[in-house]
């Protein structure tokens, strides 16, 4: 069967582009075995899972009227990714469906703390068609974001195409950002300058400290904030875990400190974050709000068991901001 995309309807706010798999969480393992050895797990989940599914996923339960464009075969793993988009709200008919080939697959291993490690099986993620998701902005009504994340899983689109589309983007009056993650492969000079061409076309990007330090060669993630700046980016919210956020612009810059929570389970907390800050923009906040918001979000989702809802809604948030912190940035 050919890859399908459907229209994108002028209601949807939020658009996320780029991975979607399925996650089998090992919770609660006290140490890594060696090849040979076998541990019992204590905790096993499956969900939907990737960078920019999360990001739909977490946009949706905040409230906004979100979409997804991604790649996703016709497979049992690809309806657990369906059906987390059908219980939000997620609108799917921009998904591009594919037969005869396998959902991607993340095996995650969660510490006792909270600490993650993600083995990867890319499938269907590899090939998500360019051609078709530049139709898909050129032809349906433009969101009023669009974000991209999981890049490096994304091997069709890496280098020009998504520079591409994040200009034709922002051409569409789109506010776009942009999560490239972490290299896997270490940060080559070619994948640098791929990040720097690409810079030129978001209006937020969101790496957190480490990802700065290897973008830029820099000792400190401020330092290395400075040179993206220069290089052309106009805000970079820089994620710091459990310390917060940098939110810097080339007139300012101010560390938003984060919230003392329990950390349990940190998968995802910077898709969360990422979309906390896109949502509350949406609804007119001002950056340093945006901020705090997305703060709120992030602590909430990485202090939560696995056995509750995955991500948290507007109504939580809320309140928890109204428990820790007003508004006041």
């Amino acid at each position: 069967m050919e890859p399908r995309m459907g229209k994108l309807v002028p209601t949807v706010q939020l658009l996320s582009i780029g991975d979607a798999n399925v996650e089998l969480a090992f919770s609660s393992i006290p140490r890594m075995p060696q090849f040979g050895q076998k541990i019992l797990v204590p905790e096993l989940t499956l969900r939907a899972a990737g960078s920019a599914t999360n990001f739909a996923l977490c946009g949706a339960s905040l409230g906004a009227k979100t979409g997804f464009a991604g790649r996703l075969a016709v497979d049992s793993f690809g309806e657990v990714v369906l059906k987390a988009f059908r219980e939000v709200g997620v609108d799917t008919k921009f998904l591009q469906l594919v037969e005869d080939a396998s959902t991607s697959v993340t095996a995650a291993i969660i510490s006792e703390n909270g600490e993650g490690a993600l083995f990867v099986y890319q499938g269907t993620i590899a090939q998500l068609e360019y051609e078709a998701l530049k139709k898909c902005l050129e032809t349906n009504p433009a969101p009023r974001w669009v974000h991209f994340a999981g890049y490096f899983l994304l091997e069709s689109l890496q280098g020009k195409p998504v520079t591409d589309l994040l200009q034709l983007a922002q051409s569409r009056g789109a506010t776009t950002s942009l999560d490239f993650g972490w290299d896997p492969t270490g940060w080559s000079d070619e994948v640098i300058e791929q990040v720097f061409d690409a810079i030129q076309f978001i209006d937020v990007f969101f790496p957190n400290a480490n990802e700065v330090k290897a973008l830029t060669g820099e000792s400190s993630a401020k330092k290395g904030a400075k040179q993206l700046l220069e290089a052309g980016a106009p805000t970079l919210v820089v994620k710091l875990g459990t310390k917060g956020c940098l939110l810097a612009t080339k007139k300012d810059e101010v560390m938003i400190p984060g919230f003392d929570v329990n950390v349990v389970d940190t998968t995802a907390a910077g898709d969360v974050f990422d979309a906390g800050f896109a949502v509350s923009m949406l609804t007119g906040a001002t950056m340093g709000r945006a901020a705090v918001f997305a703060n709120a979000v992030a602590a909430l989702h990485v202090s939560r068991p696995r056995s509750q809802s995955l991500f948290p809604s507007l109504e939580e948030t809320s309140a928890f901001l109204m428990r820790h912190r007003p508004l006041d940035v």
